[in-house]
């Protein structure tokens, strides 16, 4: 995914609903990444977001 500063498109330090529609996945789990539903997303929820999609992705295949 996108690095925070990248979505931040106006460095409020905040990643607002509507920033998130210019990253592919973002928006559709914006609301679950907002942990204190204030709208928006801090760089913790961003990395926590962008930790838990790490965890369950699939492992590259080994190319046999």
């Amino acid at each position: 995914m996108a690095p925070f500063k990248a979505i931040d498109a106006n460095a409020d330090g905040y990643i607002s609903a509507e920033e998130a529609k210019a990253v592919e996945g973002l928006a559709a789990r914006f609301e679950q990444a907002d942990r204190n539903k204030d709208g928006r997303l801090d760089q913790k929820e961003y990395e926590g977001l962008t930790a838990s999609t790490m965890e369950r992705a699939p492992a590259p295949s080994e190319g046999r």
